[in-house]
């Protein structure tokens, strides 16, 4: 045998076997408190006719994987939940009710805890003076279904945290509903949402980008949504609608949610509103019906990307973009607007708009004036009762290009009152009045390489004065002159074709 073999063969004195068995006896012991731990978890604890008094001496007891039941009845207290428990209410949840008006009904601390079918009620409309809510949530992962939160606050989400809030019904409350806030983030989904003074959901801080989609948020003497400061995220599928201001509202430099597939209606004011140097995407949603803007944007660096959305019907203009904003709406159908379809104005704003269809409006497709540039191309604008295209004022260049504008009850193109700008490659016939028109002293637009055709009125008529350059275009079939020009105005014709 081995030296090794013979070592490992010696047998072990009084003094070790006895460490033995007392490591043997402690490997026991905790194997028997983890079993005792494992099978007193998953027990329930009832509040109320023969249980627990208060939620909260239940909650304390309660470990890991346990449920406190709540009877029916009013409970004046405020809640706290570090453990990962369920706490459910028993039975119809408008007669499960926690109210408080001191502090929070529920806090929920670091926890992946669920709370669901009961009523939270912060207090009444006095409320309004108490910063807490019913619900904050700091930190971890909790969810919440089936609740009703009436009055004073809703949900406050912070520090991080990630909830899952669904199925709730969040009404006729003081401040926003839910607001989440300082980087938490979590999923906002199939909840109604109605009545709150203020906003329905707030948004705000960088880091701070959780998912709201399927809600119904309706008839707030607010917002429906206000994202702000930095903050980002995603609003999608959600039916926003009655609201006293915007549907939406994205404000402040940084702030950057993607907005798609909502539909946002009848309103007191506009659509979505961005501003103050925001940006994000607002995509394939139906807006129509609200008192104001489908969609404002406004404020120098305000620069969104507005695509594939669909327009109709409001009280106002389609899109309104000003105050030096910027952005790209392309891919946009836009009609049925009680104002222009696209209005853009101010010094310094000049928006990308393309590829979108622009008809049946009550006033202009597009109209830019007040000093305001930008590049319109590839759109296709018909059937609207004003022009096409309305350019006007001291200093308004854009660049309007390769465009079908068509049909239209008033004329294709019409600049005046001093302005200018750059039309090329547009094809544009059976307007009712001249494909273009310019007028007025110190009009001065180039008019380059269109196709001007088949209109009952004139090709292109400059009037009152009227300068600019009408160069290598192809104008015909039009029910009076081609080309007409008043004495009194001066453009550089050259290289047009009349076949």
């Amino acid at each position: 045998m081995s030296e090794d073999r013979s070592r490992a063969l010696v047998p072990l004195g009084p003094n070790a076997l006895a460490v033995t068995s007392r490591l043997a006896e402690r490997t026991l012991a905790d194997r028997a408190e983890r079993s005792a731990e494992v099978a007193v978890s998953g027990r329930t604890f009832v509040v109320g006719p023969g249980g627990y008094a208060t939620i909260g001496e239940a909650v304390a007891e309660a470990r890991d994987g346990d449920t406190v039941l709540v009877r029916p009845g009013t409970y004046r207290e405020t809640v706290t939940i570090t453990r990962a428990i369920t706490l459910r209410g028993d039975g119809d949840r408008e007669k499960v009710v926690v109210e408080f008006e001191g502090a929070e009904c529920l806090v929920l601390h670091e926890t992946t805890a669920a709370v669901t079918n009961m009523t939270f009620r912060k207090g009444g409309l006095e409320a309004a003076k108490v910063r807490p809510a019913a619900i904050r949530i700091v930190g971890g992962t909790p969810t919440l279904t089936g609740l009703e939160l009436v009055e004073g606050r809703g949900i406050i989400i912070g520090r991080s945290g990630s909830p899952t809030i669904r199925g709730c019904v969040i009404r006729d409350g003081v401040g926003p509903s839910i607001d989440v806030y300082a980087g938490a983030s979590g999923t906002i989904e199939g909840n109604e949402i109605f009545g709150n003074v203020w906003s329905g959901i707030e948004v705000r801080d960088a880091g701070t980008a959780p998912v709201i989609r399927r809600n119904t948020i309706h008839d707030c003497d607010g917002f429906g949504i206000y994202v702000r400061h930095g903050a980002a995220g995603t609003i999608e599928d959600n039916e926003i609608f009655g609201n006293a201001s915007p549907g939406i509202v994205v404000w402040g430099e940084g702030t950057a949610p993607v907005i798609r597939k909502n539909t946002i209606r009848d309103g007191r004011a506009d659509g979505i509103s961005v501003h103050a140097g925001a940006a994000g995407t607002i995509e394939d949603n139906e807006i129509f019906g609200n008192a104001l803007a489908g969609i404002q944007v406004q404020d120098t660096g305000t620069a969104p990307r507005i695509r594939k959305n669909t327009i109709h019907d409001g009280q106002g203009p389609g899109i309104f973009v000003s105050k030096g904003a910027a952005g790209t709406i392309e891919d946009n159908e836009i009609f049925g607007n009680l104002l222009a379809g696209i209005v853009v104005i101010d010094e310094g704003t000049a928006p990308v708009i393309r590829k979108n269809t622009i008809h049946n409006g009550e006033g202009e497709g597009v109209s830019v004036y007040d000093g305001a540039a930008g590049t319109i191309e590839d759109n296709e604008i018909y059937g609207n009762a004003f022009a096409g295209i309305m350019v006007s004022d001291e200093g308004t260049a854009p660049v309007i290009r390769k465009n079908t504008i068509r049909d239209g009850q008033q004329g294709g193109i019409v600049v005046h009152d001093a302005a200018g700008g750059t039309i090329e490659a547009n094809e544009i016939y059976g307007n009712a009045s001249a494909g273009i028109e310019v007028r007025d002293e110190g009009t001065a637009p180039a008019v380059l390489n269109n196709l001007i055709r088949d209109g009952p009125d004139d090709g292109v008529y400059f009037s009152d004065g009227a300068g600019g350059r009408l160069e290598n275009n192809r104008i015909f079939g039009n029910a009076l002159e081609d080309i007409r020009v008043s004495e009194d105005s001066t453009p550089y014709l050259h290289g047009n074709r009349r076949d």
